[in-house]
């Protein structure tokens, strides 16, 4: 019965400015712990102090320089005809490997042979 009492006699503020003051409580608590955890981070690893001097090389810009469409075609058709190359290096590569792997080397007779050679003579 006291507890009724005392809820009767306690004066009361209107429910919006209640809500506005828990709401800045808990925004006011956020900005604390937002700046704690900042601190401890600046605490642990530090901001680098480092500013390196960007200043562009003289070397990169004349290889950045503009270049014209014969340069440009002359270019491109060397990098493809380094590109055929470097593939057909390999493709031998790969074929003489697979060569040497391979173990059958067929028998033939004396007759066969004469053929191939007959053959082999009409065409070269």
């Amino acid at each position: 019965m006291n507890s009724k009492i005392l809820a009767e006699n306690r004066v009361r503020e209107p429910i919006y400015q209640r809500s506005q003051t828990i709401l800045k409580q808990k925004e006011d608590n956020i900005n604390k712990l937002k700046k704690q955890i900042e601190e401890q981070k600046n605490q642990k690893d530090p901001p680098p102090t480092f500013q390196p001097n960007l200043v562009s090389k003289k070397p990169l810009q004349e290889n950045n320089r503009i270049r014209s469409a014969k340069e440009f075609t002359s270019q491109v058709y060397a990098w493809q005809s380094r590109k055929q190359e470097l593939l057909q290096k390999e493709q031998y590569e790969t074929l003489t490997k697979e060569m040497e792997e391979l173990t059958f080397k067929p028998k033939i007779n004396k007759k066969s042979r004469e053929l191939a050679e007959k053959v082999f003579f009409f065409y070269c």
